[in-house]
């Protein structure tokens, strides 16, 4: 059986690892949902985690605790038919130390040839 989610620890910190489609969305807009869904993995979930990384919305975003990148595709059906808008192609890079997150890449590749 493939879990729909796994843990890293990265320097000090726990992270849950979900595509995020576990989470639902109004209007193409999952923030209440992530918002939802977070407090209630912290109280359900087996271990601890400090952060949640997703990316199955394709969009940069940060809500409370849970950090969202884009797909590496410029093209995207996906989100033209599901969210109404063209997706972001990027990464999202966040620079972690002993002291928490310090700061947040977010890496736009559209433009990229």
């Amino acid at each position: 059986t493939v879990k729909w989610y796994n843990y890293a620890k990265v320097v000090n910190l726990d992270w849950l690892l979900v595509h995020g489609n576990q989470v639902p969305s109004s209007s193409g807009n999952p923030y209440n949902g992530f918002a939802a869904k977070s407090e209630r993995w912290h109280r359900s979930m087996p271990q601890h985690f400090d952060y949640i990384a997703c990316g199955h919305f394709h969009q940069f975003f940060k809500v409370q605790d849970v950090w969202c990148g884009p797909a590496l595709i410029s093209d995207d059906d996906w989100c033209r038919e599901v969210l109404g808008r063209e997706g972001e192609c990027g990464q999202l890079a966040l620079g972690i130390t002993e002291d928490g997150i310090k700061y947040v890449l977010p890496i736009n590749l559209r433009d990229v040839q």
